[in-house]
Parts: C-alpha cells; sequence; structure tokens
C-alpha cells in the first residue's frame, strides 16, 4: 500500500484551507509569498511583519506583510519627533475620548443585582466629566486646529489627508499636519498642566 503524500491536497479541504496548512507548516509557493509582498519603496518607509490575517466575510486566512508602523503618531513616536510633554497630552486626549465613549446600556435594570456595586454611577460620572473636558479643551483651541489633531490622533488618518484643511498645497500638508498636532498638544499641556 502506497504511502499517501502529507503535502498534497486533501480532499475535503478547499484551497484556501490548503494553503494554511502549508502556510502553518512553512511551506509556501513563491508565487504566494511574493503576492502579499510590499514593493521595494514601501518596504524602505515601513515596519513590514509577516502575519496572519482573517478576512472577515468568509473566514478565509492568509499570510500578509503588515505595516506596523502605519499611523502617523507612530511613525512620529518612532522618529521621537515628539516631545515628552507632546505624548502627555496626547495620551490625556485618547483617555479622554475613551472614557467619553463608552454608551449607555440598550436594556434597563429594573432592582436586579449586578456584579460590582455602584460602578454604573461611577461610570457614568466619568464619562459626563471627560466629555466636559473635551469641551472645555475645544474651547480654547480654535476649530480647524482640533479637527486635524482629532482626526490624526483620534481616527489615525493620514497626516496627507488631514492635513489638506490647513495647507494650501498637497505637498505641504504632511508636514502642516504634524505641526498642527504638536501646536495643539503644546497647548493642551499648558492650559491643562500637565
Amino acid at each position: 500500500m502506497a504511502k499517501r503524500d502529507p503535502l498534497a491536497k486533501r480532499k475535503d479541504e478547499n484551497q484556501a484551507q490548503y494553503k494554511m496548512r502549508m502556510a502553518l507548516a512553512g511551506i509556501v509557493n513563491a508565487e504566494d509569498k511574493d503576492k502579499n509582498k510590499p514593493n521595494v519603496y514601501a518596504e524602505q518607509h515601513g515596519e513590514y511583519r509577516e502575519q496572519f490575517v482573517t478576512n472577515v466575510d468568509d473566514g478565509t486566512v492568509a499570510r500578509a506583510s503588515l505595516n506596523r508602523g502605519g499611523t502617523p503618531l507612530c511613525r512620529w513616536k518612532a522618529q521621537n519627533k515628539l516631545s515628552e510633554t507632546q505624548l502627555a497630552a496626547i495620551g490625556y486626549c485618547l483617555r479622554l475620548w475613551e472614557q467619553s465613549s463608552h454608551s449607555a446600556p440598550v436594556t434597563a435594570s429594573y432592582g436586579e443585582r449586578m456584579p460590582g456595586g455602584g460602578s454604573e454611577e461611577h461610570r457614568n460620572g466619568a464619562e459626563i466629566d471627560a466629555r466636559r473636558t473635551l469641551h472645555r479643551i475645544q474651547d480654547y483651541i480654535p476649530g480647524p486646529y482640533w479637527s486635524v489633531f482629532e482626526a490624526v490622533v483620534r481616527f489615525d488618518q493620514p497626516a496627507g489627508v488631514a492635513g489638506t484643511d490647513l495647507a494650501n498645497s498637497s505637498r505641504n500638508a504632511k508636514h502642516t499636519a504634524y505641526l498642527t498636532v504638536c501646536f495643539v498638544a503644546d497647548v493642551i499641556c499648558m492650559k491643562e498642566r500637565i
């Protein structure tokens, strides 16, 4: 009786499952390996790492090169372009956004015992305080500067896209976004005494 080749595709698996099994075993076709690889220019300007990613729609898994230095904020941190006080102000705003984004429960609680006791009132109070602080900060930062700061820091929008609101050309948009984030972080640090 002939032995079955362990690297051959099984009858009970589809093409994606076969590729996943081969990738986990460390066996990848040369064409599959090059398909998900960034070009030479992109490799020079990013921190690419091989990683498995899952397609949300059909659940297939594939190996891909992901840029781990993708957000402008991550790149500026890695290049030491932001001071410690600017990073503290950015972290402060990120915590405020996280605290203020907790939404109220959808269903009502009619006296049910919940673990943690009165934590809901505490959470609601912290949420209100965070929103109040964010509104106070927005009052002393002019609107266009705040929108660029929020787009880059909170929503990870590319600096070239976020900076177009303030720059007179697309060439200056990245630098304008960087300067705006630094300026707003410095003002927040000064006003909030961080």
